[in-house]
């Protein structure tokens, strides 16, 4: 069992999307359109509730507020739902992340451009502020980016967890 963790925007929205695919009663939203949107790791929806069982048993779960926009972004872009739609979306995620009693952390720009900014083109702002929480925390990362996201954690001797890999 993982006993505290920070999330990678992906695997957050991931989450979002699988519980209110999941969730009970129905909302009315095309589920065909949300499950498409999931990582392919996650579109099962037996890998849809056990991404859930798993997250929702870690003790300690934190994020950056950098991640909470960028999955708000994913949720534009990805999703494109509107109006009443988009309502549901976020009051249904505010529930899960509020039941999980999600911890969000501010990594601040210059102190975080100070000490990684040559990471930035390689990973990105928001992700190396993930790898800089996790380090912080002394916890491990789970994200469903193993190509990027993942190694640089590695290499910052930061343990990464990818999801894809534990369903």
């Amino acid at each position: 069992m993982i006993r505290k963790a920070v999330l990678d925007s992906g695997v957050m929205f991931d989450a979002l999307v699988a519980d209110l695919i999941c969730s009970d009663p129905p909302v009315p939203i095309n589920y065909g359109r949300l499950a498409g949107c999931l990582h392919e790791s996650v579109r099962p929806p037996e890998a849809q509730r056990r991404l859930l069982e798993i997250l929702g048993s870690i003790r300690i779960r934190l994020t950056t507020s950098h991640a909470i926009g960028e999955v708000n972004g994913l949720t534009s872009s990805r999703l494109d739902l509107r109006g009443p739609h988009l309502s549901t979306f976020w009051e249904r995620g505010t529930e899960l992340l509020t039941l999980w009693n999600l911890g969000e952390r501010l990594i601040e720009f210059l102190d975080l451009a100070r000490r990684e900014a040559a990471t930035f083109p390689r990973a990105g702002i928001v992700d190396t502020g993930l790898v800089q929480l996790a380090f912080r925390e002394s916890c491990v990362l789970i994200t469903n980016d193993e190509r990027t996201l993942a190694l640089v954690a590695w290499e910052r001797g930061v343990g990464a967890i990818c999801f894809e890999k534990r369903l």
